[in-house]
């Protein structure tokens, strides 16, 4: 993909000249058309610019339409040899990915002591998590002990001291 030189592309506009019909201009024409031709010429590789100016066969000295209209035939074809490159680098790159990718849990096959230790960790688990759940309704049952109490102790004090009818102590 690299453009060509400046004196390359002279060199092969000048060959160019001699093995094509073309009328001679004044020396300030032919001087721009070079200028023109070899601006225009390094958007394409060295290889490209070359093979439409020398290899392609020409009657007559090509206008800029022509000579583009090859260059960019032949890009085309290089662009999708790119593409192809690029897209077999990025397979290759895919099944390197795949194969160094870590098993997923669906496909991890466990030796024995694996399956030992997380049977051993689950466990420990259920044990803490069944302990947390006993502490919980311990703690549960001791509040609802204490609202009881509380509630009787209530009922109690409403009622008055013991032996006393209800009625005197409203008054009292």
């Amino acid at each position: 993909m690299t453009p060509p030189q400046h004196n390359q592309v002279l060199g092969w506009l000048a060959e160019l000249s001699v093995i094509t019909a073309r009328r001679m201009d004044d020396e300030m024409t032919e001087d721009l058309r070079a200028a023109a031709y070899s601006r225009r010429l390094a958007d394409y590789p060295a290889d490209i610019a070359r093979h439409a100016l020398l290899v392609h066969r020409w009657k007559f000295f090509p206008t800029w339409a022509e000579l583009a209209n090859v260059c960019d035939d032949l890009m085309d074809a290089r662009k999708r040899i790119d593409v192809a490159l690029r897209m077999a680098e990025q397979k290759l790159k895919d099944e390197e990915l795949r194969k160094s990718a870590l098993p997923s849990e669906a496909t991890k096959v466990m030796t024995p002591e694996e399956r030992r230790e997380s049977a051993a960790r689950i466990g420990e688990l259920m044990a803490n998590l069944n302990a947390a759940a006993k502490a919980d309704e311990e703690k549960r049952a001791a509040m609802n002990t204490a609202a009881d109490v509380a509630a009787h102790d209530l009922r109690q004090r409403a009622r008055g001291p013991v032996g006393q009818p209800e009625a005197e102590h409203e008054e009292g």
